[in-house]
């Protein structure tokens, strides 16, 4: 009967056809790797930054993948270039979204995460960034996480460090971006609630390279203490030109202004005393750490820094969740999984995300000497 109907013929082998297509498409995706994006300044002035999580996350990704992935498939990590921008940011974000079809991204810096948080909400994106510190990109159940410190705990944190050494006046250069503005206002409210005096304060801009004239206005003396705010490279210009100009005043900062080549070689000879806020990441004193630096080493040829550490675990934690879930690309389990994370044994502390997908990170004291970025305590 079916011969001599040509047409019924063809629509049942269509049917046959579309539902083999389907089959094999649906065990096609159900097997392929989960892909995550990473949209990090691979080019410009924060390129350092953008290296050091790259490579963190590709060791990251090949551990995960080698113990079996997410429940037999693997992770594949898409990288964008974001210019450590807010625009370039939410442009790599859209064309992972609509070509890449990614559930997951990765973030790096305040401005970026910002920018790109109310789309990933918006979307269902689970957002994990590891170096934005800014309070704007705190929110409340919802798909934002992070791994890095939270401006809050920096301002703070400096502004006990000043008042417990009765440091009662200081003065203070900021960058003029997300990050130094929110540091800079936690900064502010604890250290002047606690009767401290800020007797001069100037912002200066990202990518800059003359900070002579905010450098006169800021600086009041040359005797108290700086609380420099910045990156790495505008940073060791500011100390540099602090020098040029007769200003060796003792300098308080933070990680993400000084520790790194860029610093070093932007600053050049100073004599200005450092101390700095940095995470508590020493690849000679912990196995992980141990095992990590030896991973990065033999594939990278130097050692691991504390930047990178934020990031691998960024990406083991967001796979601890996705591996609780039955369907990796069901965001709504994979977000209250992450809720659920207590006390995860990371690089850089435990983690333990609060209901802004927060967390509390162990920070120390360090300082530069001859060139090396050691603890405060073993000067």
């Amino acid at each position: 009967m079916l011969l001599r109907n040509p047409v019924g013929l063809g629509l049942v082998l269509l049917v046959f056809l579309l539902f083999g297509c389907l089959q094999f498409e649906s065990e096609t995706v159900s097997k392929g790797p989960i892909k995550v994006g990473v949209i990090l300044p691979l080019s410009g002035n924060g390129a350092v930054y953008g290296e050091w999580g790259k490579n963190a996350l590709e060791i990251a990704k090949d551990e995960i993948n080698g113990k079996g992935g997410i429940n037999g498939r693997p992770i594949k990590l898409i990288f964008e270039d974001g210019k450590f921008n807010a625009q370039e940011s939410v442009n790599a974000y859209n064309k992972l979204r609509r070509l890449d079809n990614v559930s997951y991204v990765i973030t790096m810096g305040s401005s970026p995460a910002v920018a790109i948080s109310p789309l990933a909400n918006w979307d269902g994106v689970i957002q994990m960034d590891f170096s934005a510190t800014t309070s704007a990109y705190r929110s409340k159940n919802d798909f934002t996480f992070r791994t890095a410190p939270k401006a809050e705990q920096f301002g703070v944190d400096t502004a006990n460090w000043f008042v417990n050494h009765e440091q009662n006046e200081v003065n203070v250069l900021y960058i003029n971006n997300d990050q130094g503005i929110s540091i800079f206002n936690a900064f502010k409210d604890a250290y002047e609630s606690a009767g401290g005096t800020i007797a001069g304060m100037e912002s200066f801009e990202q990518d800059g390279f003359d900070f002579r004239t905010v450098i006169q206005k800021a600086v009041r003396d040359k005797d108290h203490y700086v609380f420099l705010i910045g990156h790495l490279k505008e940073s060791g210009l500011v100390v540099r030109q602090m020098n040029e100009m007769g200003y060796f005043n003792p300098i308080f900062s933070h990680v993400y202004s000084v520790e790194g080549s860029d610093f070093l070689e932007s600053a050049r000879a100073f004599q200005n005393t450092i101390v700095y806020l940095a995470p508590v990441f020493d690849p000679r004193k912990n196995s992980a750490a141990v095992a990590y630096n030896e991973s990065y080493q033999n594939r990278f040829g130097v050692d691991a820094e504390y930047f990178g550490t934020f990031a691998f675990d960024a990406l083991n934690v967001l796979s601890v969740a996705l591996s609780e879930c039955e369907n990796p690309i069901d965001t709504n389990c994979v977000k209250n999984e992450l809720f659920q994370t207590a006390d995860y044994p990371g690089l850089t502390g435990t983690i333990s995300f609060d209901e802004f997908g927060d967390r509390q990170v162990d920070l120390a004291l360090k300082t530069v000497k001859n060139g090396e970025f050691i603890l405060y305590s073993e000067q």
